[in-house]
């Protein structure tokens, strides 16, 4: 038996791992700097509305775009540790354009214990950096562990664990870590089967318990689920695998799948806290669980992401975006509307690992299973029905890359090992190193054969017709801003090009090298560890999201002074024009938020899904919608109900406006921003309901003109006892704003309804006095309560019954599986021969 952490190579090597993790992520671990996802200063064409310091660092610190965006992963932070300092249970994110569930959207894997943990002690922000390098150091452990359990050498071990954790499927995605921290169900749970199959019952039951219950309160299901899968399957196979074994040790293949099961089933049921949340969530959501499956679409030209980003640089960036030649030379790598297609599912598994899971590959039956893997997760990422199984459908089978990774790096340990054992699998390897040898050629070749100064004005120019070719499918006549990056990208790829390509070079000729001397010389196999380590740490530091300093992240001035005069209302952008362009819509989208010094979505807003659908239809047709963001307003919208309908009372215009209730408060760069002096605020009596039979009559009469949403409101779904008309009046203060309670005043009420312009999602309760009152939904997606006569006092509380069913659960499922490990523990059985 593999006795792992006991032997001086195995101490040394996950040390090894343990730095490794922090070195990919070296430069958010100092003290001025932080982990984010993407600085927004350096989005083409933003950077012409930020400082030349600000533009350069944000250049200089690391890649340009990972595919979201830093104000989707830090003001839920901070909503979740400044409402837990205040004694608040933040259930619900008011500050979200109309609000959002905590524990049933992004921020749901908040809940996990290593972030409050760490979240608590270092602060929201300074944590994201000591995160993201516990991630890489948790996968590097486990995955070391596993393999050195399945009787791998140190070296071809710790090759798979690099090749595993440092992946580009999972650095690419490391902004958000709980995309990483599900993943330890996988090499955890299958370490945990082997040491179940040699005896450490008490051990392995323990470590399935304890993985899965991490996976499932990381709160990403497309990972979770991806790792339930393999885990089963291969576990299910090593313990089909043993049988004579677990019979030695007096067990059985059947009863040793059933605890097996039954610890992995406590684990997830772990994370109902949330989980029942979000499936309650998802019902009333933009972001619905969708089918992935599409028919194949993985071409045979993005086999070269494995090779692209040392001969063209980062795949999963605008870096390799602007600069790459190759999808101009090589049509597959760009999808039919010209653009890039690997953003946040690169492939790339490090340059040794190619020459060694051929080896590997050639292992005969124990390489079966690996290769089993590595074709069902490149089918389901290529868009197969495989897609379609629970918890991967969710629109992104392209994230099953991970599982690709995953087979690799094992192959990749079975190779290595098999190169002492056998020709073939060392013909196999030395095939491989030429193959890399020659990528270094190639990388000198591109640099020498493709024209530096045609590459970013390519790239610009296809980006550019593929945007105006959407806009005509929308029926928008397209306007776009002067094309000045393109010169930029070009001269920036002169000038850095030749470095990057050198480098690319130099570094596949070292890992042929290595890898070579590695199969003709097996006591020197420590060398592939190692390259693979530079490689894999070199490419981390340039894929993982940039590291602006702290203050770059901090409130500005501006941004207090919008949240003061909204007084929690809404921000809504708003086109100087009646029509919507799309320069209004990329200006909107990119440019705002560093213009006006916010760096987060708190004044923004996020659309009730309900109230979408009738603005699309009827309100703005114009407007360009993208998940829960509006591109733009048209300007006519501010003779319309629809601010009033979102509460909105700051607007943002590119361009000043003229309008007569409009008070300017801001103006900076060409941005102006205004309050409503006429705005509604967030809630007032509306004395008269009407009844609609069906949401397009409801759209049909929020349309109808001299519509007035303080004396109307339209019900969907009215309660059976409604008064349509009442005497109304009275005024209403909101005396309490808080993550999950909202207070209003009212005084002087003749009779009516007390309407709030928030959704009326299920989990919001009322009381009128402190006695329970129906919440009705108002307007497609706002909410109201029936006020008598007089003053009165309306408290909305968020508690689903999903998140009390769910913390209940959660603790009888840790109950549960604290006493099974105790049981096992106590039996101690004999190890197996």
């Amino acid at each position: 038996m593999v006795r792992v952490g006991l032997r001086p190579a195995d101490r040394l090597a996950l040390l090894l791992l343990l730095l490794l993790g922090c070195l990919a992520v070296a430069p958010a671990l100092f003290p001025d700097r932080v982990f984010a996802s993407v600085h927004s200063a350096v989005r083409v064409p933003l950077d012409v509305s930020m400082t030349e310091g600000a533009r350069r660092e944000a250049i200089e610190g690391g890649n340009l775009d990972t595919g979201d965006q830093t104000f989707q992963v830090i003001p839920e932070r901070i909503a979740l540790f400044s409402a837990l300092e205040n004694g608040h249970l933040p259930l619900w994110w008011p500050e979200a354009g109309g609000g959002v569930p905590l524990l049933g959207a992004p921020a749901a894997e908040l809940a996990e214990p290593r972030t409050l943990l760490l979240g608590s002690w270092l602060g929201p922000i300074a944590s994201l950096g000591p995160l993201a390098a516990l991630c890489l150091a948790v996968l590097l452990g486990l995955s070391y562990l596993w393999l050195r359990l399945r009787e791998h050498s140190p070296p071809a071990a710790a090759v798979g664990a690099i090749a595993f954790a440092l992946a580009g499927s999972l650095t690419s995605s490391l902004f958000y870590q709980c995309k990483l921290d599900c993943l330890v169900l996988l090499p955890g749970g299958l370490a945990a089967v082997e040491l179940w199959i040699r005896g450490r019952r008490a051990l392995g039951f323990g470590l399935l318990f304890a993985v899965a219950a991490d996976s499932a309160l990381a709160s990403f299901q497309q990972g979770t689920a991806l790792s339930v899968y393999l885990v089963a399957g291969i576990g299910g196979w090593r313990l089909w695998q043993s049988r004579e074994q677990l019979a030695q040790a007096g067990g059985s293949f059947v009863r040793s799948g059933a605890w097996l099961a039954t610890a992995g089933a406590l684990g997830l049921a772990v994370g109902s806290i949330h989980l029942l949340p979000v499936l309650d969530a998802i019902s009333q959501s933009a972001r619905t669980a969708t089918g992935g499956a599409h028919g194949f679409t993985f071409r045979p030209a993005h086999v070269l992401s494995f090779f692209v980003p040392f001969v063209i640089g980062d795949p999963t960036s605008l870096l390799a975006a602007e600069w790459n030649p190759m999808p101009d030379l090589i049509p597959g790598l760009r999808d039919d509307l010209g653009r890039y297609i690997f953003i946040e599912t690169c492939c790339y598994a490090g340059l040794v690992t190619i020459p060694l899971a051929l080896a590997g590959a050639l292992r005969g039956w124990r390489a079966a299973p690996a290769l089993c893997v590595l074709v069902l997760c490149t089918a389901t990422a290529a868009g197969s029905p495989l897609a379609l199984l629970p918890g991967l459908s969710v629109g992104a089978p392209s994230r099953m890359l991970v599982g690709v990774n995953f087979a690799l790096a094992w192959l990749a340990a079975e190779g290595l090992d098999a190169i002492v054992e056998n020709s073939r699998a060392r013909n196999g390897a030395l095939a491989g190193a030429f193959l890399l040898l020659a990528v270094g050629a190639g990388a000198i070749g591109v640099r020498a054969l493709v024209p530096p100064e045609t590459v970013g004005t390519r790239a610009a120019e296809a980006r550019e017709a593929a945007a105006v070719d959407d806009a005509k499918a929308r029926g928008i006549e397209p306007t776009l801003p002067p094309a000045n990056s393109a010169q930029k990208i070009s001269q920036r790829w002169s000038e850095e090009a030749q470095f990057w390509l050198v480098a690319a070079a130099m570094l596949a000729w070292a890992t042929a090298i290595a890898t070579a001397l590695a199969t003709l010389q097996p006591r020197l196999a420590w060398a592939c560890p190692i390259v693979l380590g530079g490689d894999l740490a070199l490419f981390t530091l340039h894929v993982a999201p940039t590291r602006p300093a702290r203050s770059f992240l901090s409130e500005s001035p501006i941004t207090r002074i919008l949240k003061e005069e909204a007084g929690g209302a809404r921000m809504a952008r708003v086109a100087a024009a009646d029509s919507v362009s799309l320069e209004d819509h990329l200006l909107f989208q990119a440019t705002l938020p560093a213009a006006l010094g916010i760096h987060d979505t708190s004044a923004y807003v996020v659309l009730p899904n309900a109230l979408q659908v009738l603005l699309a239809g009827h309100y703005c047709p114009e407007a360009v919608f993208q998940g829960t963001f509006v591109g733009a307003f048209p300007r006519r919208a501010l003779r319309s109900p629809v601010l009033d309908l979102l509460g909105v009372r700051i607007v943002v215009s590119r361009g000043e406006l003229t309008e007569p209730d409009l008070r300017p408060i801001v103006a900076r760069e060409g941005f102006h921003a205004y309050v409503r002096t006429s705005a509604l605020g967030r809630a007032w009596i509306v004395p008269r309901m009407v009844r609609a039979s069906s949401l397009a009559e409801l759209a049909g009469k929020l349309g109808e003109n001299g519509f007035d949403p303080r004396a109307l409101a339209v019900l969907l779904d009215p309660p059976h006892d409604f008064t349509e008309s009442l005497p109304g009046g009275g005024s209403v203060t909101t005396v309490d704003l808080g993550p999950s309670e909202v207070s209003h005043r009212i005084q002087g009420c003749g009779g009516g309804y007390l309407y709030e312009s928030a959704p009326a999602v299920s989990g919001w309760t009322a009381t009128l006095d402190g006695f329970p009152v129906p919440l009705i939904q108002a307007n497609g997606a706002g909410r109201a309560v029936f006020v008598p006569p007089g003053d009165h006092e309306v408290r909305l509380r968020y508690l689903p019954a999903s998140f009390l069913w769910g913390a209940a659960v959660a603790g009888l499922a840790l109950a549960a599986g604290s006493a099974m490990i105790w049981r096992l523990a106590r039996t101690r059985e004999p190890l197996p021969a």
